[in-house]
């Protein structure tokens, strides 16, 4: 959950599919199953930290909800403690 966070705090105007996420903001060498990326990508949303676009899950698009952004720094910076 962390990395697609920190990704979207210095990109905060990203968008992408699922499979984007997985190839373009996580770190390159742990391999990510799409079920985890779309838990975690689902729970966020639930957390409204991101907004969704399109109806088909394979072409849905996931962004931040900036008006999230100081609630994501602090439960970044508490990460960032333990």
């Amino acid at each position: 959950m962390e990395q697609v966070l920190l990704y979207l705090v210095d990109h905060a105007d990203a968008m992408d599919t699922s499979e984007g996420i997985v190839q373009w903001w996580l770190p390159a060498g742990p391999s990510y199953s799409h079920e985890s990326v779309q838990e975690v990508l689902d729970e966020l949303v639930q957390r409204n930290w991101l907004v969704t676009r399109g109806s088909m899950e394979q072409f849905r698009l996931y962004g931040l909800n900036k008006e999230s952004m100081p609630e994501i720094l602090k439960f970044l910076s508490q990460t960032e403690e333990i």
